[in-house]
């Protein structure tokens, strides 16, 4: 019996430590295919910066499930765009009327 929950406590830990370390990371630069000069840039910490013509935007991400919340303050008015996360962590698609797609550089 000590050895079953030993392998039980094992493989719980295990488990843990595989979900820690996830998979591909979502940190860096995802480029507009359509105009190399709107891109995002994820950064550790939950940090972004939005670039959109010649106009930086400084603001914060976070991620939930497949679905990425970029938040930009802008004379102090905040602003929260919906991005989904697909094809394995390289694609962002702006979730707006365009339907903007992001690749990762």
């Amino acid at each position: 019996m000590r050895k079953v929950i030993a392998l039980a406590l094992v493989l719980m830990i295990g488990v843990a430590l595989l979900a820690a370390c996830g998979g591909p990371s979502l940190k860096g630069t995802f480029v507009n295919p359509d105009d190399s000069g709107d891109y995002i840039v994820l950064k550790s910490g939950g940090k972004a910066t939005v670039h959109s013509g010649s106009i930086d935007f400084s603001g914060k991400y976070t991620v939930e499930g497949d679905k990425l919340v970029v938040t930009i303050s802008f004379l102090g008015i905040e602003s929260d765009t919906d991005y989904i996360i697909s094809d394995n962590e390289t694609k962002l698609i702006e979730q707006t009327w365009m339907e903007t797609v992001y690749i990762k550089k």
